[in-house]
């Protein structure tokens, strides 16, 4: 039987931090979009039903019903791109929304690893927003995107598969220079 991964490595690293909240990635279609600062919402709840049995009063069976989502909401600084615009009035005219599947990578403070990622499937945005324009301000201008979708999937490969996931490509493209 071979051992747990995760416990390897805890024995020659010590206990591991918890993931922080900053370090995080989003890819949309394939492609790496690192620009986002803030990403909120995410959230599963599960519908209870309650059923009341004849004959019997002294409590009301509670029953698991389906899961359903919060939406995400996605924050970035305001670029040359209009593309997250473009993605939410898509299908203005006839109702087609475009659906995408996307996947956000939460890093571990370890190695610069993904130690979670969340697979949103079948989102497309409800709502675009653009951050006030002052001219007594010094921040930088952001826009939001909110995203409905209809499941998301959490996976969690384990420290060290994470490290060799992340070491192959790496190493990969350090023999392409060569």
């Amino acid at each position: 039987m071979l051992p747990n991964l995760n416990k390897v490595v805890e024995t020659v690293l010590g206990p591991l931090d918890p993931a922080p909240e900053f370090k995080f990635y989003v890819e949309i279609d394939g492609l790496m979009e690192g620009a986002f600062v803030e990403c909120s919402g995410m959230k599963a709840q599960r519908d209870v039903l309650s059923y009341k049995e004849g004959g019997v009063n002294t409590y009301v069976h509670k029953l698991p019903g389906r899961i359903s989502y919060g939406d995400i909401t996605l924050r970035k600084g305001v670029m040359f791109s209009i593309e997250l615009w473009e993605w939410f009035t898509k299908g203005m005219e006839n109702g087609k929304v475009k659906r995408r599947d996307f996947t956000i990578f939460q890093h571990s403070s370890y190695f610069n690893i993904p130690s979670r990622w969340y697979h949103v499937r079948n989102a497309y945005p409800v709502a675009w927003e653009a951050s006030s324009l002052r001219t007594d301000s010094n921040q930088f201008a952001m826009e939001s995107l909110t995203v409905t979708f209809e499941t998301i999937e959490l996976e969690d490969m384990g420290v060290a598969a994470a490290m060799v996931m992340t070491a192959i490509p790496a190493a990969a493209a350090a023999l392409a220079v060569l």
